[in-house]
């Protein structure tokens, strides 16, 4: 796995740096380790960014991720132990590279995307 492809914006990495705290203070984990498990399973999926199937962001949505730095596409991945909830990974390309503008759950972004 090629890393190094895949760049954060600042926003995203700060977001990922306090998921645990989040996770676990929200009550999704009972524990801040587990908490931390399921946040570097999700960061696991964001470096695996190249390999993963993409998609067009709709031009009838784009207006609602331009906040976001204006990504172009998105993948999205569901946790084996939450099939209820599916993550999105919103990027941009630029040459080789995946720059990753925004993360969220269907929760909040699912109206979105089609």
């Amino acid at each position: 796995m090629e890393w190094s492809n895949v760049l954060m914006l600042p926003e995203v990495q700060e977001y990922v740096d306090d998921l645990p705290a989040i996770l676990f203070g929200k009550g999704y984990k009972s524990t801040p380790k587990t908490a931390i498990a399921m946040s570097d399973e999700i960061l696991d999926r964001i470096y695996s960014l190249p390999q993963m199937q993409h998609y067009p962001i709709l031009s009838c949505f784009a207006h609602h991720f331009e906040r976001y730095s204006a990504p172009t596409h998105y993948a999205f991945f569901r946790r084996p132990s939450s099939r209820g909830t599916t993550w999105y990974i919103f990027f941009r390309k630029s040459g080789n590279r995946h720059i990753v503008c925004h993360i969220a759950t269907n929760q909040t972004v699912g109206q979105y995307i089609r």
